[in-house]
C-alpha cells in the first residue's frame, strides 16, 4: 500500500513538472530552478511520509512552501501580474 501512494504521489509530481515545462514554453518564462525546487520538495514530502509521522510532515513541508514562496515572490508576483487583464 505505502508504495502504492509513494508511486502515486511520484507520478503526479512528474505530472505536474512537465505541465510547468509546457506552460513556460507558452509564456516563455524559464522554469528549471522551480521544477528543481518542486522535486525536492516532493523528495521531503514523500520521506517524511514514510519515516515521520502527520505532524512532523505537515510541519517539514509546510516550512519548505514557505520558504520556496519567499525565494520566488517577485516571480510569482510578475506572473500574477502578467496574467491580469488590462483594465482599459
Amino acid at each position: 500500500m505505502e508504495l502504492a501512494i509513494i508511486g502515486i504521489l511520484f507520478a503526479l509530481s512528474i505530472r505536474s513538472m512537465f505541465g510547468e515545462w509546457i506552460i513556460s514554453g507558452i509564456f516563455n518564462i524559464k522554469v528549471i530552478w522551480n521544477i528543481i525546487a518542486e522535486f525536492v520538495l516532493s523528495i521531503i514530502f514523500i520521506y517524511c511520509m514514510y519515516y515521520n509521522s502527520g505532524l512532523l510532515l505537515f510541519g517539514l513541508y509546510f516550512t519548505a512552501v514557505i520558504i520556496y514562496i519567499l525565494f520566488e515572490r517577485n516571480n510569482i508576483i510578475s506572473a500574477i501580474k502578467m496574467l491580469k487583464p488590462d483594465s482599459n
